[in-house]
């Protein structure tokens, strides 16, 4: 059970619109939760080079959504005042996104627990 919720607790850590700091973040929280640091680490890693651009454009689309903003792509241009606007967007969206990939990887660590006892 603490592998699980270790594990889901880095994949919700992972999904975060922050590059660079999930391994710390993931080190930092099992130590002071007292989880398998590796199960925690390993799921922060959900979030990695490849899937970090998807995870970030699927959380800004969603916190567009949430604050009733349309969002069709990414421009190609940015200028500082809108850049607050997709981070907010980025945050809003992290919240429904981690805990969604938080909520799956539990239920997968879980089933596989189980069918391997």
């Amino acid at each position: 059970m603490r592998t699980a919720f270790g594990f889901s607790l880095g994949a919700w850590l992972g999904a975060t619109p922050i590059l660079g700091v999930h391994t710390w973040m993931a080190v930092t929280s099992a130590l002071l939760l007292r989880l398998p640091p590796l199960a925690v680490v390993l799921g922060s890693n959900l979030s990695n080079p490849i899937t970090f651009i998807p995870l970030t454009i699927l959380e800004v689309r969603i916190g567009a959504m949430l604050r009733g903003n349309s969002f069709s792509a990414i421009p190609r241009e940015f200028d500082a005042a809108s850049l607050g606007g997709y981070v907010l967007e980025a945050w809003l969206g992290w919240l429904i996104v981690g805990t969604l990939m938080a909520v799956l990887s539990f239920t997968v660590v879980r089933l596989v627990q189980h069918l391997s006892n």
